[in-house]
């Protein structure tokens, strides 16, 4: 439940965490607790949730977790839930225009099987097209 709230959420379920520890334990168990709760948040936040949340809608790692931070700078707590659907609805579009795709294909995850990237490849000239298999072959 804390987690959904930015920089507060943490800091106060660290704090109650450690008042429990504290009331339990000694003070080494409590700057254990605190730093595995500091160590665990910051794994979770920064890799875990973006890579299952960006593969689920398949939108980039790093555009999902800008679109959480810009969605929360504008609209707060409801605009961190919005922003990842907003971002997909974005995509889509982006997808389905031609002369966006190009946006569409850096919103998205790379991926040579993908209908987009395809249509992309195929947009590129022959030299281009030549250069782009010569990297993949290294």
């Amino acid at each position: 439940m804390f987690n959904v709230l930015p920089y507060v959420g943490i800091f106060s379920s660290m704090l109650i965490i450690a008042i429990l520890t504290f009331a339990t334990s000694s003070f080494t168990h409590v700057v254990l607790v605190i730093l595995a709760l500091i160590i665990v948040h910051m794994i979770d936040s920064n890799f875990i949730v973006p890579k299952i949340v960006g593969s689920k809608v398949k939108v980039n790692s790093l555009f999902a977790m800008l679109s959480i931070i810009i969605g929360e700078m504008v609209w707060g707590i409801s605009g961190m839930f919005l922003a990842i659907p907003i971002l997909a609805i974005v995509k889509i579009v982006m997808d389905r225009i031609k002369e966006l795709k190009p946006w569409g294909f850096l919103l998205g995850e790379e991926n040579s099987k993908d209908e987009v990237y395809k249509d992309l490849f195929d947009s590129l000239n022959p030299i281009e097209k030549k250069f782009i298999e010569n990297e993949a072959k290294e």
